[in-house]
């Protein structure tokens, strides 16, 4: 998992330093930088995938303008100061990047990395045992003699040995086996995108930033994987009319229907199309199939997770996808303007954390982590949103 993320001079962030939990819950006033903070994360992940395209970066979630705006504006050098984001993972392996564009019209993002990796005895043996079976190399084990194949395998230890200071190699192992960075993303679904079989748009496969090709995954979690297509179900009963929920294909036809039963209907008309869902349901949908779908990024943000649902739900919805999140190994940052969501967040697990972010005295975006600290005898105890309301913990609007 990604571990520490510090981030310079992007956007309405000067100098930000956050560490990173499983589940990350952002919460402030609207224009304080939380969405910049997670799309700092698609630049990232753009460095790492050697792709810091304007295509790429908008189909993971983030907004792109001229390079100049990308940067931050607190300082005019600013403008011509490069973009600096550095991420540290679970195994203490530290990525850095740096982001230089010339402001010039048309002009391509460059970058430049640094590494200080550790890479596991497990981790190299995997690799090495992963070459050795590779069908298309000379070393296929399939092939060799138990001797032949241990002066092989020395042979490409040494090579192996050799790599681990290469930044190519060390950048593969980071994102692949610790972050999941090079697949992250920010989601905002849209009810318009969630109500469609067939996406008309380009977009990221196996489901687009704004929920494009939901159905279609969802059909083939049925087929391959009927185990999380169960779970998917499972978790949709926080819906208090929701039934069931049924894919049906006909071959001859290559129509698909996407049925919903509704408890409260009369036999005959308990089930209806997807088309006719409400948007809660789509998007409560939406979530639990990102979040326990082995398709999915293991990594990724979602942003405003409270669009289209009632507060109460938003509180039981958080605790869920907090479990989810455990089961199917995913970290996620959530960003929110609505303060039952904390509510479903148990600061006692250190894996779920609550940041509440907000600009400073200058305009710098901030974070500030916050704990649970012990009732105080004689006082009521607060829920997270109480606290939140009354202005206990920021994050609120002072202007007015």
């Amino acid at each position: 998992m990604l571990e520490n993320i510090n981030i310079k001079n992007f956007k309405s962030i000067d100098d930000l330093s956050i560490d990173l939990g499983r589940f990350n819950v952002f919460i402030g006033e609207n224009g304080c930088g939380k969405s910049n903070i997670l799309e700092s994360i698609v630049f990232a992940s753009a460095g790492l995938n050697d792709s810091i395209e304007n295509e790429f970066l908008t189909l993971r979630g983030a907004r792109v303008s001229e390079a100049k705006f990308m940067r931050s504006g607190f300082e005019t050098n600013n403008s011509n100061t490069n973009i600096d984001i550095s991420l540290k993972d679970s195994s203490g392996s530290h990525l850095y990047l740096s982001f230089d564009n010339d402001n010039h019209p048309f002009s391509k993002w460059t970058s430049s990395f640094a590494l200080n990796s550790v890479i596991s005895e497990d981790l190299l043996n995997e690799e090495i045992t992963s070459i050795l079976n590779e069908p298309s190399t000379p070393y296929n084990s399939q092939e060799k003699s138990n001797d032949e194949l241990e002066r092989q395998k020395n042979l490409l230890q040494r090579y192996v040995d050799q790599l681990k200071g290469n930044l190519s190699f060390s950048k593969r192992f980071f994102s692949k086996e610790q972050t999941g960075l090079s697949n992250y993303m920010i989601f905002s679904p849209e009810n318009f995108h969630l109500r469609k079989f067939n996406a008309d748009e380009t977009y990221v496969e196996p489901i687009g930033y704004k929920g494009e090709g939901l159905l279609n995954l969802i059909k083939v979690i049925k087929k391959e994987k009927p185990e999380h297509y169960k779970r998917i179900i499972e978790s949709l009963s926080l819906i208090d009319w929701f039934s069931s929920f049924d894919v049906k294909e006909d071959a001859n036809l290559g129509e698909i229907e996407f049925l919903i039963s509704d408890k409260y209907l009369e036999d005959g008309l308990k089930s209806f199309d997807i088309r006719n869902a409400n948007e809660g349901f789509l998007f409560l949908l939406f979530y639990i199939t990102l979040f326990t779908s082995d398709y999915t990024p293991s990594f990724f943000a979602i942003d405003n997770i409270d669009t289209a649902l009632n507060p109460k739900l938003c509180s039981k919805l958080i605790s869920v996808l907090a479990e989810l999140s455990v089961k199917y190994n995913k970290q996620v940052i959530l960003t929110t303007h609505n303060p039952s969501v904390l509510d479903g967040l148990n600061l006692n697990n250190n894996d779920e954390r609550l940041f509440v972010i907000s600009r400073n005295a200058v305009g710098n975006t901030r974070a500030n982590r916050i704990v649970k600290k012990p009732s105080i005898e004689g006082e009521p105890s607060l829920k997270l949103s109480e606290q939140f309301i009354r202005g206990y913990i920021g994050g609120l609007p002072k202007s007015f």
